[in-house]
């Protein structure tokens, strides 16, 4: 067994003739869960995909610079995403997770522009950080007071502070 996985590695005994030589070569069956199966599967055809838009874009797609950019634009959605796997396990339902996610860069971008904050170097950055933190805890405090003591549906909480989130 592959120490750290699940997976076993095993080694079926060669097929012999009368004077004991081996007809094939040995054989190594790779055993894996089916977890395992659709991660490799979603692997492979993430490595396809990016090999067919490789040739496509004459190699453009494959460049450092756009890779860069790729991750950048989806590590916001990475982040979300990781909280949010947390809200589903726990059968609820967050809809304001976008909306106040805009809200909270809208208040950094005052705090960095209009306050000032940004001519503060890394205490402004530090300071920005800290608001958009707080901003977030109160209002994800403001729903789970909602759901939680109030008992009502996380559906309905999360709805209305996403339309209250775009409003401001």
């Amino acid at each position: 067994i592959l120490k750290g996985t699940n997976m076993e590695l095993t080694m079926e005994k060669p097929e012999t003739n009368k004077n004991n030589r081996d007809l094939h070569s040995p054989r190594f069956r790779l055993q894996l869960t089916a977890m395992q199966k659709k991660l490799l599967s979603s692997l492979v055809a993430l490595i396809l995909i990016g090999f067919v838009f490789s040739i496509l874009t004459s190699g453009q797609f494959i460049e450092a610079r756009n890779i860069s950019n790729l991750v950048r634009q989806t590590a916001i959605n990475g982040i979300l995403a990781v909280g949010m796997t947390w809200v589903i396990l726990l059968s609820g339902v967050d809809l304001s997770v976008g909306s106040v996610t805009a809200f909270v860069g809208i208040v950094v971008a005052i705090s960095q522009t209009s306050w000032g904050w940004s001519t503060n170097g890394i205490t402004g950055i530090i300071m920005s950080i800290g608001l958009a933190l707080g901003v977030g805890a109160i209002i994800g405090a403001i729903n789970g007071f909602w759901i939680a003591k109030m008992g009502i549906h996380s559906f309905v909480i999360t709805f209305g502070m996403m339309v209250i989130a775009r409003g401001l």
